[in-house]
């Protein structure tokens, strides 16, 4: 478990974090409007959406 912050209040994840500069692990969200988001669907793009 890592332990982090949510809006200042300590919580605790359910596995380890993966550390700086190391590969994400492939994953899959899902929005608000209930469609998924996979790692892959990142590929290409920059931070700010770039």
């Amino acid at each position: 478990m890592a332990r982090i912050t949510l809006d200042g209040n300590p919580i605790e994840t359910i596995s380890e974090l993966p550390g700086i500069n190391t590969p994400s692990p492939p994953f899959l969200l899902t929005r608000t409007d209930l469609s998924n988001y996979r790692l892959d669907d990142f590929l290409g793009k920059t931070e700010g959406g770039s």
